[in-house]
């Protein structure tokens, strides 16, 4: 390894003794977390560019596992320098897998790198998947029999990864301070060195693999669902090192130690701070857990700051969030339930932002002072929803009525987190979306009745699970959670983007081992019908407009009232690289190089679920909604995601969610498609099209 003169070793806080893990405090500690840290500053191939600040950034991380989270040092594996050729590399994330290395489960794990990326041309390759990016090896460009080395390929690190995370679980951690495009040389009137190298020669395409209603079998622990990926910039930007330092990797080290770790991977991001010339990402279907944890924050819960005298919540309408809406203010999430600071009330809603202030004749706490002293780490948790958000409910028997009133007013005076916090009122059946009654083949279960006329005009009039009393609750909030995203829009006027935006649904296959289209699109008229069987399915996004979207795709399951997200538009510091590009721009999901998996899907079959607590029925057909978000800017919608209450432990799913504030959001819009599901579809049935129930609306903001 060459010497590093400006290495700088990391030390903890004074209240940590350097010598002891003991010290350190519990909250903190990760000890169980395995790291593969790789640094190159000295290439063997001529022409590219020595880095200088590579192998120090590694060691700086290096000394914050051990200093700061009591990672022992057997835990770490590094390769510096001529040890990171492409072999050793491969090796070295295999072995994180191996039987041989004893891990719990769900331990965390870690992949650094820092170095040269570079972007190659694909052989014989159509469409948006034209090119192939990889991290470069020490040893990249050396002979090797007739040919040379070359990049660890995108491909192959994705299937390095899938692999992994089926053998030890997708709790991984992958940090990336390099380029994947760009020059090696050093801009004109930029002194910082570049972190990329330009690949002249034609790469051989050796996809090995690509990222999967249900996500299709064998595709599960694939793509971005095996891991969370924080990269030093977009794809068209150049990482840069400074002053012996990679500006990413020293940015990152003191957000950790300055957030102790108690952040998600999405805030984290936003809590970097500018860094001139890059916008580093954060993409991964996980990315709202706790760093090095691989559970989510478990509450929706936004954040919060002060601007001239408002105190802005970091949310508005294009999140759901309406007038009226009661939230409750903490410092930090150890603070969380037990020591709230104030309640306030959404004094008015914008597209992406929302004023607070103390609701009308309810006490706060801490009176005393007359503005809140908020530290960087608050959020706003959600207390109660706006008028807007009622879901009406029908149940026809007395004594089942007077037990749900009675149980869900129960869980609103109960203490945080437990407390539910949108309102049922109770209608006749007719303007109903839901009806509660007693099974009447065993009067120890509850079945429900679907009465919204977009889902029964397609045949579904029941959800296919029966409950016991211990669920209603659960059940009941979660079938308001998912009607009200479901039907809440962010305008009532005409879609701008109704004709340039097209969304294909195609059949999926897998050839030479990539995933691919049949080039079918079933997407007709905002309508998808599918004949359940072994089919799996992509999505298409072709953008013929003149702006640049971020588009949010999400799957409402009308039979078990679960929110799955389908794509999610990576997390950037500042709006500008939108991944739907404009003027004949096209986004892939589940093939080609989109890094999200296919889907498949099927009818349910009868079975008991939680030793007889649930019962499901059989289905002759099933109906859901893809509901696409079009934005100007990056947003955050986590907190729609919502697991099914009809699975353990039975309660509302919520994630959590904060965001980045983007003041001026251009355009937001949204559209239905409807997905019907059958075991077959007689050329003579036909199916009404309920109308005006959700139209496709949008918002110009401007």
């Amino acid at each position: 390894m060459s010497e590093q003169p400006h290495t700088v070793r990391l030390v903890p806080p004074e209240s940590m003794n350097n010598s002891a893990s003991d010290s350190i405090p519990d909250h903190i500690k990760v000890p169980n977390l395995r790291a593969l840290l790789i640094g190159i500053d000295r290439y063997a191939a001529p022409g590219i560019v020595q880095l200088d600040g590579a192998v120090a950034d590694a060691e700086d991380v290096k000394s914050y596992l051990k200093n700061y989270l009591a990672v022992p040092e057997l835990q770490i594996k590094t390769l510096y320098d001529t040890e990171a050729t492409r072999w050793a590399i491969i090796k070295a994330i295999e072995d994180l897998g191996s039987k041989a290395n004893l891990m719990e489960e769900n331990a965390p794990l870690l992949i650094y790198f820092a170095g040269h990326g570079g972007e190659g041309k694909r052989p014989n390759r159509q469409g948006p998947d034209q090119t192939i990016q990889m991290i470069l090896p020490q040893d990249f460009k050396q002979p090797l029999g007739d040919s040379t080395v070359q990049g660890v390929l995108d491909y192959e690190f994705n299937e390095l990864l899938k692999q992994l995370s089926i053998s030890r679980g997708n709790n991984i951690t992958v940090i990336l301070d390099c380029c994947y495009s760009g020059s090696g040389t050093r801009d004109a009137s930029d002194i910082r060195k570049v972190r990329s190298a330009k690949i002249e020669k034609v790469i051989p395409d050796i996809r090995k693999g690509t990222r999967g209603c249900e996500i299709a079998k064998g595709f599960l622990h694939t793509g971005l669902r095996s891991h969370v990926l924080l990269a030093a910039c977009n794809e068209n930007e150049k990482a840069r090192e400074d002053g012996g330092r990679g500006e990413f990797t020293k940015r990152l080290i003191q957000t950790f130690v300055e957030t102790g770790g108690r952040v998600t991977y999405h805030d984290l991001l936003l809590k970097l701070g500018h860094i001139r010339g890059q916008n580093p990402q954060c993409e991964g279907y996980y990315k709202t857990r706790f760093l090095w944890d691989c559970m989510a924050i478990g509450f929706p819960h936004f954040n919060v700051r002060w601007e001239d005298k408002y105190l802005i919540l970091e949310a508005g309408f294009v999140h759901g969030i309406t007038e009226n809406t009661h939230f409750t203010i903490y410092q930090g999430i150890d603070d969380y339930p037990s020591n709230p600071q104030r309640i306030l009330v959404v004094q008015s809603a914008g597209p992406i932002t929302s004023i607070l202030e103390p609701p009308s004749g309810l006490s706060t706490v801490n009176t005393t002072d007359t503005q809140i002293r908020l530290k960087p780490q608050a959020f706003a948790v959600l207390r109660k929803v706006g008028n807007e958000e009622d879901f009406p409910l029908h149940i026809e028997d007395a004594e089942l009525h007077q037990f749900v009133k009675d149980t869900l007013e129960k869980a609103q005076r109960a203490p945080l987190p437990h407390r539910d916090p949108r309102t049922i009122v109770f209608v006749d059946k007719q303007t109903a979306q839901l009806a509660l009654s007693i099974d009447q083949c065993d009067q120890a279960f509850f079945t429900f009745e679907i009465l919204n006329p977009s889902v029964t005009a397609f045949g579904l009039r029941h959800i296919p699970f029966r409950v016991k009393r211990g669920d209603l609750e659960s059940v009941i909030q979660c079938a308001a959670h998912f009607d009200w995203h479901l039907r809440r829009a962010v305008s009532k006027e005409k879609p701008i983007f109704h004709e340039s935006v097209r969304l294909e649904f195609t059949k999926v296959f897998k050839r030479d081992r990539r995933v691919e289209s049949d080039n079918s699109n079933l997407n007709v008229d905002n309508r998808i019908k599918i004949v359940v069987g072994q089919d799996k399915y992509g999505i298409k996004l072709i953008n013929n407009s003149a702006k640049n979207i971020y588009p949010y795709l999400f799957f409402f399951d009308c039979s078990d009232l679960s929110i799955e997200c389908y794509y999610d538009s990576a997390t950037e510091i500042v709006s500008g690289k939108a991944p739907l590009r404009a003027k004949s721009g096209v986004l892939t999901i589940g093939y080609d190089a989109s890094g999200w998996a296919p889907w498949s899907y099927s009818l349910r079959q009868p079975e008991s679920i939680g030793n007889g607590r649930i019962l499901q029925d059989e289905q002759e057909v099933d109906v859901g909604f893809l509901k696409l978000f079009l934005s100007s800017d990056p947003l955050n919608l986590s907190h729609m995601v919502q697991y099914s209450p009809f699975k353990p432990p039975f309660r509302p799913g919520h994630r959590g969610v904060t965001r980045h504030p983007y003041e001026a959001l251009e355009f937001c819009e949204t559209r239905i498609i409807e997905v019907i599901q059958r075991k077959e579809f007689p050329e003579d049935q036909g199916e009404s099209r309920p109308r005006g129930l959700w139209p496709n609306t949008w918002k110009f903001f401007g």
